[in-house]
């Protein structure tokens, strides 16, 4: 619809006297309304310019000799609805303006009451704008609830189904039909429970969902559920509750997606980790994982052998005190010992700076670099009793192979 501020306005005028038509448009041309009139006496006329040229505005009279008003109104109401049709006449009374209204008119101007019939237009066009904007917006609307809707329909690994707020099912996609089993005929108006398993039924777990979800806005879980024939299979489920802008409760969207290779994967991976743990728990030699710097995983006979390592590691140093710890970063080639010293009322940390591993005669030899602590006299009694700064650790030398 045309605006009537900057628009020049096509008028279309059903009148046999020429001299009421100037008198019009002389009232429109009084208020700057910027037109052009166009003036028909007969039917064909009136329909002929309706197709070629369609009119903003249309005025008629009630009576012609050929043609009659009313049936103009049925004309245009049929072939151009939203354009407004106003009755300029001189028949009077209220007979005949509740059948100009009933008949679809949009407004009723007297010949010769003619200063009403500007504000008549602009409110006639001001609601014919109104109108083609609100059905521009339902037409939006309705592209987008479309799109939306075939957007649903197309997708096939997710069931997208609709619940009123009491849980009960008002649409149905095709991923809902391949995953639960059920045509849309068949599901409609059912609850949600219909897809739990027995046991969940009965501890109310459908209506607990829908409680979450309605407190927390959405609710996510895993869990089985069942399909039309009675086969079970593990859910991903999300219910997501739907507001209207005022807050109010709607209804909720429930997505379920079917995940059971996924946990069976998941379980074969569990029990093959379980056979292969029990495996290395039986294996009667030390057996380690290294990742890095550290052991990743180790059986029960590493223990023993590290225990070992520890215990001949304190015999070494026993001379000067006991080892409550050591820790080796074979990325910096460091060794951190933590020895509790014959004399010293505090742990004193040992900062070992490089190492070499060496093999000689089947015989481990763990080679040390520079030695730092924070006292002298324990360098002084390393120059001592270490003066190669070697450790011999014979047996063990895949252990430190492998802490290496």
């Amino acid at each position: 619809m045309l605006s009537i501020v900057n628009k020049e306005l096509r008028i279309l005028v059903l009148e046999d006297v020429a001299d009421d038509v100037e008198l019009i448009n002389r009232e429109l041309r009084k208020s700057g309304l910027a037109f052009r009139c166009k003036r028909v006496d007969t039917r064909e006329d009136f329909v002929r310019e309706l197709e070629h040229n369609p009119p903003d505005l249309i005025f008629s009279d009630h009576g012609l000799p050929t043609f009659h008003g009313f049936s103009a109104l049925a004309i245009a109401r049929n072939q151009c609805p939203d354009v407004p049709f106003i009755f300029v006449t001189g028949s009077q009374g209220e007979e005949m303006a509740a059948e100009t209204f009933k008949g679809g008119a949009t407004d009723y101007i007297l010949k010769d009451r003619l200063s009403g019939l500007v504000p008549a237009v602009q409110r006639a066009l001001h609601l014919g704008e109104e109108r083609a904007r609100r059905q521009a917006v339902e037409h939006a609307l309705r592209e987008s609830e479309e799109r939306f809707r075939m957007l649903v329909q197309g997708v096939e690994d997710y069931a997208i189904i609709m619940l009123d707020p009491e849980g009960h099912i008002t649409s149905w996609n095709t991923g809902a039909e391949l995953v639960q089993g059920y045509g849309a005929g068949e599901i409609i108006g059912r609850h949600l429970s219909c897809f739990y398993i027995t046991e969940d039924v009965k501890r109310g777990k459908p209506e607990k969902a829908l409680e979450l979800a309605k407190a927390e806005g959405r609710f996510q879980e895993e869990g089985w559920r069942v399909r039309k024939d009675g086969t079970p299979f593990w859910a991903n489920a999300v219910i997501t509750t739907l507001r209207d802008p005022h807050g109010e409760l709607r209804g909720f969207a429930l997505v379920t997606r079917d995940v059971t290779e996924r946990k069976q994967a998941q379980e074969a991976l569990q029990r093959s980790e379980e056979r292969y743990r029990r495996l290395v728990e039986r294996y009667p030699d030390a057996f380690l994982v290294p990742n890095d710097s550290r052991i990743a995983s180790a059986n029960s006979a590493s223990a023993r052998l590290l225990d070992d390592v520890r215990r001949c590691l304190n015999i070494k140093f026993k001379i000067i005190g006991r080892m409550t710890s050591i820790s080796i970063d074979s990325q910096n080639r460091t060794i951190n010992l933590q020895l509790d010293l014959n004399g010293e009322s505090a742990p004193v940390e040992v900062n070992v700076r490089g190492y070499t591993l060496r093999e000689e005669k089947g015989a481990a030899f763990l080679q040390l670099g520079f030695v730092e602590t924070s006292r002298k006299w324990i360098n002084a009694m390393f120059e001592r009793h270490f003066p190669q700064r070697r450790l011999e650790v014979t047996g063990w030398e895949k252990l430190i192979k492998a802490l290496l």
